[in-house]
């Protein structure tokens, strides 16, 4: 069963460098993922409204797709972790067929954030590694 999961904040790290991102379900609980300062960063512009002086790669894929009738990004799925690293896939909708990509979950809800895609975790993934922050 897919979970609808809402972005609620990016963290950074100073002494690791890397950014901790939360996503929260619609309960109390958290899916707390950890990504590259790069990934962090063109996230946190984002969620902040921040346009940088030049197109970015999330921008200019985001830009692509919304050129095309063809090609709609439908849904982000968080969909499994093995040793503390998560997994995703991209949904799409190509000429009426659901076609799916593998990719980083940074990578995905970058591009998902700024197409305002809809954010899934399969159940089991929230069941093992959500989180209640009281």
């Amino acid at each position: 069963m897919l979970i609808r999961l809402f972005f609620k904040r990016i963290i950074k790290e100073p002494v690791q460098s890397r950014y901790l991102m939360l996503l929260q379900d619609n309960s109390e609980r958290y899916l707390q993922i950890y990504i590259g300062e790069r990934e962090g960063e063109t996230v946190a512009s984002c969620k902040e409204a921040i346009r940088p002086p030049r197109p970015m790669t999330y921008d200019l894929i985001g830009s692509i797709l919304n050129l095309s009738d063809n090609i709609v990004l439908t849904k982000i799925l968080i969909d499994g972790c093995s040793q503390d690293i998560f997994y995703a896939k991209m949904f799409f909708n190509v000429n009426g067929e659901e076609k799916v990509i593998d990719c980083r979950p940074s990578d995905a809800i970058a591009i998902g954030l700024r197409m305002n895609v809809p954010i899934y975790a399969e159940s089991c993934v929230l069941e093992k590694y959500g989180l209640v922050i009281i």
